[in-house]
This record gives C-alpha cells, structure tokens and sequence, in this order.
C-alpha cells in the first residue's frame, strides 16, 4: 500500500480491521458512520470527523492528518459498574488492536489514539453505555504542480 490522503480510505479500513476482528473483540456489528438505530450491542460505529492539511515543504509537500471517532455503544444501562467495566474494558481491547498496526497497513506514517472518553448516549429513547475514542493517521502527500 501506499500513503493515502483519503479520510475515507482511512476510515473503510478501520471498519475491515474492526470486522475482522469482531468476534475476537465480542461485538455485534461494526458500522461505517454512526447509527440511529443500535439492533444489539456492543456496537462499533467509525465516524470519519475531519481531514487537515498543513504544507510542509517548499515543493507542496504536505502533512495530511485524519481524525476517527471510535463510538462505542456498550449495552443499555443496566447496571452502572458492570457497564461501565465493560466497555471500558472494550475501549482498551480496541485501542490495543488499534496500536498493533502503526502504519495502518501502510496507508500512514504512523497512527495513534489519543483520547478515550466514557459516557452516556442515548439511542432509540434508550440510555446506552457508551465509549468514544479519538483515532488520529498521520501521513503525507504531493499536491500537483510546483
């Protein structure tokens, strides 16, 4: 593979990385983009955020940065301890699986999470567990002409 610019190519291969990996990690489904309706949990949704381009040359040579958020909707808030454990514990095994591919197949310079947040969403008039992680890919870019 070679270096992308693409916030979307980013992003499809987080989703075929977390797909592959489903049933190791224990979701139900993994989705490009969030969702309204949530048919089971755990899910894991992937929502491209934002793409920034800084110059980084004289020769139009530029640094390109893609931001992933990582939603993670545990279960329906049952128990508060138990849920929040788990997804946290969830949180942790993507991050891990996240940081075992540090140029994302070659797609990126390098790449890393660099927040996990727990909360609460609400979906569907039900109150979720839920996890976000913010995914950061660096890599470069030629932009044409000189």
């Amino acid at each position: 593979m070679t270096l992308t610019h693409s916030l979307v190519e980013v992003t499809d291969y987080v989703v075929a990385k977390l797909e592959a990996n489903r049933d190791a990690l224990g979701l139900y489904a993994v989705y490009f983009g969030d969702q309204r309706q949530i048919p089971g949990t755990p899910v894991v949704c992937v929502e491209p955020d934002h793409k920034r381009n800084e110059l980084i040359s004289a020769f139009r040579k530029i640094e390109v940065v893609c931001v992933l958020q990582i939603i993670i909707y545990h279960s329906k808030v049952t128990d508060t301890q138990t849920n929040r454990r788990g997804a946290d514990i969830l949180a942790e095994d993507i991050e891990d699986l996240l940081h075992a591919d540090p140029q994302l197949g070659g797609l990126a310079i390098h790449c890393y999470v660099t927040s996990v947040n727990s909360g609460y969403s609400t979906k569907a008039d039900a109150l979720m567990r839920s996890c976000r992680i913010q995914f950061e890919v660096e890599s470069q870019n030629q932009l044409p002409g000189s």
